[in-house]
């Protein structure tokens, strides 16, 4: 079946969500950018089970040594973490309910600075298995992270798999720059991958941005 995938930062009609999500009978993946998930989880939990999500991904956990799996697992879910290490925020996590067959791939991973977790999604039968993302790239990294995102992604797209890879990569999908020079079309070309996010994720009252990602070489699927 196919794939409902969707992102949320900014305030979202909850009720809409859930609505949306309602009439959709395939697999239910969510990327939330949470800025701390940890004094939300509560309403998060809510929203898993109320919305019959099947993978939540979240971005910005903010996630540290002092906060224990059981103090944020979601009943029914799996969690798989990756905290930032030596410093604040940052941070991504996966919650995957526990009917999904599924298994971790940190060996895509080639740099272990890099804030991303890749699991592989099992079919049955014939049909090809999805590797999927959760990212996140902090504003200040230097270039040599993107190319390490680089790295990793050319070795996902090297397997043959479907690909999916949501998060925030703090790169403007709205900014016009020639294809090959901007770091999210870039990916797009060199992997066929597309970009599906195209309404502005984060709004103030002096601009309007798309930081928050969906990148998939099935875009038919979803």
């Amino acid at each position: 079946g196919k794939q409902m995938l969707l992102g949320i930062r900014k305030p979202v009609c909850i009720c809409k969500l859930i609505k949306t999500l309602d009439t959709h009978k395939g697999l239910k993946i969510l990327h939330l950018n949470a800025r701390s998930l940890f004094p939300k989880i509560e309403e998060v939990r809510w929203l898993a089970q109320k919305a019959k999500l099947d993978i939540l991904m979240v971005s910005e956990t903010w996630f540290n040594d002092t906060i224990p799996d059981i103090d944020v697992m979601i009943d029914g879910f799996y969690l798989i973490r990756n905290d930032r290490e030596h410093k604040s925020a940052g941070g991504v996590a996966m919650f995957i309910r526990n009917n999904i067959h599924y298994f971790p791939r940190p060996d895509i991973i080639t740099d272990p600075n890099l804030e991303m977790l890749w699991i592989e999604l099992t079919t049955k039968g014939n049909k090809t298995n999805t590797l999927l993302s959760v990212a996140y790239r902090p504003p200040d990294s230097e270039e040599m992270y993107y190319n390490n995102m680089l790295n990793t992604i050319e070795k996902a797209h090297s397997e043959d798999k479907h690909i999916v890879i949501m998060g925030d990569l703090n790169y403007d999908y709205l900014v016009d720059e020639n294809r090959m020079i901007h770091p999210i079309h870039k990916i797009e070309k060199l992997y066929s991958l597309r970009q599906l996010v195209l309404k502005p994720t984060r709004v103030t009252r002096t601009s309007a941005t798309i930081l928050d990602l969906i990148l998939t070489s099935c875009h038919t699927r979803h």
